[in-house]
């Protein structure tokens, strides 16, 4: 049975880490640091093991440049696209991330993309927040196709607080009440544009309407690509955590120069 390859949850791979990636698609395999013990170990990126890539991140730009090099693969996006420029200091503008969007479903196919809006931030006392532009963004997305939106409120990580409070800002975390009326309203927004809002991981704020996020899904993956892919759940990742099973191939060591404040992954 092929497997599912995750590039990746601790890295923004296409943003920063092409060459690394496209290198191992050469080689036919990528060395891959363990989280837990730092030790490397290999896993396979043979065309004929590999059933689907799916890629994560925040910028395609340089995966755009070099996306020949994964012809012979099945890919699946999962884009994140947010507008809060001094939450995330060094991430391209919004609107050339759009058009990027538009690239990928140009050549790829509107099915084959989740938007993510993610995280939702508060801060401030919770009077400011970064879902002004969520609108605009997902009337972009629906006119375009793409009919998955997956979304999550921050969690506020040790190291991500002392990010803020060296840059002046308070993170503000909003009682669950609040939290399920924001999603309703988003909901609302999403539902008049034919986009399905889901929660990545976060169950106590589920509402009708909202289901919990599966962001690799093998059943839909299995019926993009006409493949068999194991339904086992995966391991290793947040109690709550809906996805199917995958190799993921990031590393922590992989450092993002994005910036984002509320980054779980950089030290």
């Amino acid at each position: 049975m092929k497997k599912i390859i995750s590039a990746s949850r601790r890295t923004d791979i296409p943003a920063f880490y092409m060459d690394w990636f496209v290198n191992g698609i050469r080689n036919g395999f990528v060395e891959v640091e363990n989280p837990f013990n730092r030790k490397k170990y290999k896993v396979s990126l043979v065309s004929e093991e590999v059933g689907v890539i799916v890629l994560w991140s925040k910028d395609f730009h340089n995966f755009l440049s070099v996306r020949n090099e994964f012809m012979n693969y099945n890919l699946f996006f999962q884009f994140t696209i947010n507008d809060c420029s001094f939450l995330e200091p060094e991430l391209r503008c919004v609107d050339i991330r759009l058009e990027q969007l538009e690239k990928i479903v140009r050549v790829y196919g509107a099915e084959v993309v989740s938007w993510r809006f993610d995280p939702i931030v508060f801060w401030k006392n919770g009077k400011n927040n970064n879902l002004g532009s969520f609108k605009r963004i997902a009337e972009k997305a629906a006119a375009l196709g793409i009919k998955r939106c997956i979304t999550s409120f921050a969690t506020y990580y040790q190291k991500a607080r002392n990010r803020m409070k060296n840059s002046g800002i308070q993170f503000f975390d909003p009682r669950i009440e609040q939290k399920q009326e924001i999603l309703s309203k988003m909901s609302d927004v999403s539902a008049s544009l034919g986009i399905e809002l889901s929660l990545c991981c976060q169950p106590d704020y589920l509402i009708e309407g909202v289901k919990a996020a599966k962001c690799i899904d093998a059943q839909l993956l299995s019926l993009l690509f006409n493949l068999k892919l194991s339904k086992a759940k995966a391991s290793g990742q947040r109690k709550d955590c809906c996805c199917s099973s995958s190799r993921d191939i990031g590393s922590y060591s992989q450092l993002c120069p994005h910036g984002c404040l509320y980054c779980y992954a950089n030290k």
